[in-house]
């Protein structure tokens, strides 16, 4: 078993955005974590190093940029959001969606990632709640994912839904006045009970990757050749 150790994140080149190379494959690490398991024209889905639960996912747009709030007025990110988020649910259980909407490449609210992504975690807990109970001084707001860029106005941004319904996605938003670091992943590893492996940078769960991964991918083959 590989300790939970420092991870030395892959990269192209230097320069070069690390989920950039991981979505179009030229990531120098080869590793599953590392691979997408599910590949479109403008999408990718990806298994989330440091993942506390099984099935724990990614999707970020191939295009590089900061968040998702361009994307949230896409039908394109709709369709690869719902295939993926129907993949991971039938394999792991009931999932919710977020997203850590950074401004700038080197805001805390980014995790260490510049480049949009949204999480797509199997929970049987809700996180909505969860996050409303872990700091009281956040203040959240119902909203409609589609209507997240003209509330934020330009802010910085946590966006959580414990139920996924593709464009009609409603869940809880909180507007940022300064950055927050890996804020639900913390949620997270507390409500689970192991509040110190929530970073992932120091803990990257590397079995537990692994073993999502092959899963997703061989689900995500088989569903694919069911329907060709």
């Amino acid at each position: 078993m590989k300790p939970d150790l420092e991870i030395q994140m892959p990269t192209a080149s230097r320069g070069t955005c690390r989920f950039c190379s991981i979505v179009e494959g030229t990531a120098d690490i080869a590793a599953l974590h590392d691979s997408p398991w599910l590949k479109g024209e403008q999408y990718a889905a990806f298994v989330s190093v440091g993942a506390l639960v099984k099935g724990w996912s990614l999707v970020a747009p191939r295009q590089h940029t900061l968040n998702l709030l361009s994307q949230y007025g896409s039908k394109a990110f709709f369709r690869f959001l719902d295939q993926a988020h129907r993949i991971v649910t039938k394999d792991f259980g009931p999932t919710v969606v977020f997203e850590h909407g950074s401004q700038h490449h080197l805001s805390q609210t980014s995790c260490g990632t510049a480049h949009a992504h949204m999480h797509l975690v199997p929970l049987s807990f809700s996180l909505e709640s969860a996050s409303e109970q872990f700091d009281e001084t956040l203040r959240w707001q119902t909203c409609r994912a589609t209507e997240i860029s003209s509330v934020v106005a330009g802010n910085e941004y946590l966006f959580v839904a414990d139920r996924y319904d593709s464009d009609a996605t409603v869940g809880q938003l909180a507007i940022l006045r300064e950055g927050r670091s890996q804020f639900f992943r913390q949620v997270i590893a507390t409500r689970l009970g192991c509040p110190d492996l929530f970073d992932y940078k120091t803990h990257p769960q590397y079995d537990l990757t692994k073993e999502s991964a092959r899963r997703l991918l061989n689900f995500s083959n088989a569903e694919l050749a069911s329907v060709a």
